[in-house]
């Protein structure tokens, strides 16, 4: 390192190589110091380097080591979206994806699956015993509660899965809200017994479902518990799938109609009054 130490990737690059050894022999909380004073030095650059996938190869795995699945799932975003995925092996591949598939589900503050569907290393586990992910993320997209129950036999052979199943069901059903307040547009109430017959939540629950929503900054808007009534403005922005896009197409030609009917209706109402 002191002999590097006028190349500052040089140096990047020691410290990453200290930290595979840290990590490798187990010392966990070196590994973290140094992961914790690289974060910063990293986010300073404004370009990719040569250093930066040794970086986030390094992160992810440690944050994989001690299962903290949000850290994990970005960072090994993060380190795929620096190299060529073409070079890696098929079982390599296959491996990152399930990982990262599962860290996606499990993660508490990821509720956008549209970026990790629509990454090309996905397509390692297609036809294969693994598909079950790919189909369960795709629920979980849209927030479809009827999918993920008929997916619930396959995926809880997975101990983190079958673990946190409380957890993944309030998930998909925030999600589940998510969706239909994106298709709706914002742009009428949702009521509490429609949002109870597409989560498949007694509807005594949906009060709260749309409380936690608003709390972690997913949906904006009221409750109306009077007339038990949702009534949403917003839905936190996500990458979105084909089927979500012909929504929002629906959505813009409408809007797009809306304008064109009321411009015509002020030309003739002009026109009236000037005559």
């Amino acid at each position: 390192r002191e002999k590097v130490k006028a190349n500052s990737l040089a140096v990047l690059l020691c410290d990453i190589t200290i930290g595979k050894a840290y990590l490798v022999t187990k010392n966990l909380n070196e590994t973290k110091r140094i992961i914790e004073d690289l974060t910063p030095k990293f986010d300073e650059i404004d370009h990719l380097t040569t250093v930066h996938s040794r970086f986030y190869d390094l992160a992810s795995n440690y944050y994989r080591v001690m299962g903290n699945h949000s850290e994990y799932y970005q960072n090994a975003l993060k380190y795929l979206g620096c190299i060529d995925n073409s070079s890696m092996a098929l079982k390599e591949k296959a491996e990152r994806a399930f990982n990262l598939g599962l860290a996606a589900l499990l993660a508490e503050n990821v509720y956008n699956f549209g970026e990790i569907l629509q990454h090309p290393v996905l397509d390692a586990l297609k036809n294969t015993r693994e598909q079950w992910l790919i189909d369960l993320l795709q629920a979980f997209n849209i927030g479809d509660v009827e999918k993920y129950e008929s997916l619930k036999s396959v995926f809880q052979i997975q101990p983190d899965l079958r673990m946190a199943e409380i957890t993944l069901k309030r998930k998909i059903t925030l999600l589940c809200l998510m969706d239909m307040i994106f298709a709706g547009g914002g742009a009428r109430a949702l009521s509490f017994n429609d949002v109870s017959k597409r989560t498949k939540l007694p509807i005594e629950q949906i009060e709260l479902l749309a409380m936690q929503a608003l709390s972690l900054g997913l949906i904006r808007g009221s409750i109306d518990q009077v007339d038990e009534k949702l009534n949403m403005h917003w839905v936190k922005p996500r990458v979105l799938d084909l089927r979500q896009v012909a929504t929002l197409k629906k959505r813009l030609d409408r809007w797009t109609n809306d304008v064109k009917h009321m411009s015509t209706l002020v030309e003739h109402r002009a026109a009236d009054i000037l005559s």
